[in-house]
């Protein structure tokens, strides 16, 4: 069996394969909604069939009907992964994290399989170790269900699952919801890593205030409602960038500052290594994630890496937007080639 756990601020995704035709897949939200415990609410809970645990006077939930509620009653989102981090002081969130991974990972066939799984990342991580450092709760849940735990970077994972055809290299770029993470992989080995953390959150953020997008909580205190922020983003269709109405606008100039960072990243951190250890180029270039779903992301892509010179040519950006899983994919072909039949050394970044 091989299995992969893509961990992400916005969604935790998991992908099951007994064989290549068997492959199996499941998702849900990287957060949840705390309501006030009533008879009612238990009652609707339960008629939806939502998931919820109670926490003294309240009721904390899980799953795609967040959503829902959150709308429905106006409260704000609890996220399991606050700036790309399982935070210290939330214990219910590391307790629903755990729930989260017992529902999602089955119980292996014999101890210490592999799990190839992706963490989030922020912007106080300088190294891979320094990740694995900041998640090892996350890696420490893993390991009890019977597994043994192989963090892949999902910059990386975007490559091995996108760049087959390529040979495992090229450059990748995700767009998450805590951080841009990029990396340079040459035939399945990582040369290098970074990340910055002005992402899709960001980007909700700096929407909602612009707007005077707000919501309330039963307290009476003031939230930015990123939710609808993020939710308008992601129904765009056939919308451009630099539209002159003033909230495409907004985004247009965010997401402009967004790809500014993420080249910049590109020429600092990574054009070095590749020009150092003489890689051939034309490279390419295969970026994902929910903003690069927005409806001319892609061209001003290239616009901003035509403004940046950057002294290695890129002969192909690649959009893979198609797949919820694109990430996870990469993961669970890591996870084939780390298993002992197919053992090729040095190609996880740990």
């Amino acid at each position: 069996m091989s299995i992969a756990l893509d961990i992400g601020s916005n969604k935790i995704r998991v992908l099951e394969s007994q064989n290549p035709n068997n492959i199996t897949g499941q998702q849900c939200p990287s957060a949840y909604l705390t309501i006030r415990d009533s008879d009612s609410m238990r009652q609707v809970l339960e008629n939806r069939e939502c998931p919820f645990f109670i926490c003294q006077e309240y009721l904390t939930v899980i799953g795609e009907e967040i959503f829902w509620l959150s709308d429905l009653l106006g409260l704000p989102l609890t996220s399991l992964f606050p700036e790309g981090a399982i935070p210290a002081d939330d214990p219910p969130a590391r307790q629903l994290l755990n729930s989260i991974l017992e529902s999602f990972l089955p119980v292996p066939k014999e101890e210490g399989e592999i799990c190839v799984v992706n963490v989030p990342s922020n912007h106080t991580h300088k190294s891979t170790f320094e990740k694995r450092e900041h998640n090892e709760f996350l890696l420490r849940l893993i390991e009890l269900r019977g597994y043994q735990p192989l963090m892949c970077n999902q910059s990386k994972a975007l490559i091995v699952s996108e760049l087959t055809k390529e040979s495992f290299t090229g450059i990748g770029i995700t767009f998450g919801a805590s951080s841009v993470e990029a990396s340079f992989v040459n035939r399945g080995v990582e040369y290098v890593n970074c990340s910055h953390h002005q992402a899709g959150n960001w980007i909700d953020e700096m929407m909602a205030e612009k707007l005077g997008n707000f919501q309330y909580d039963d307290k009476g205190n003031r939230f930015l409602n990123t939710e609808a922020s993020r939710k308008w983003k992601e129904s765009l269709e056939g919308t451009s960038l630099k539209a002159h109405i003033k909230r495409e606008k907004i985004l247009g100039e965010l997401c402009g500052q967004v790809l500014d960072q993420a080249v910049q990243m590109v020429k600092q951190e990574i054009v070095p290594v590749i020009l150092e250890n003489h890689f051939h180029s034309p490279m390419v270039l295969v970026v994902s994630g929910n903003s690069a779903k927005i409806p001319g992301f892609g061209k001003l892509l290239k616009e901003k890496i035509d403004q940046a010179e950057l002294p290695v040519e890129i002969h192909r950006v690649k959009l893979a937007i198609d797949s919820e899983y694109t990430v996870a994919r990469g993961l669970l072909i890591q996870s084939v080639l780390e298993s002992e039949e197919f053992q090729i050394p040095g190609s996880i970044a740990a």
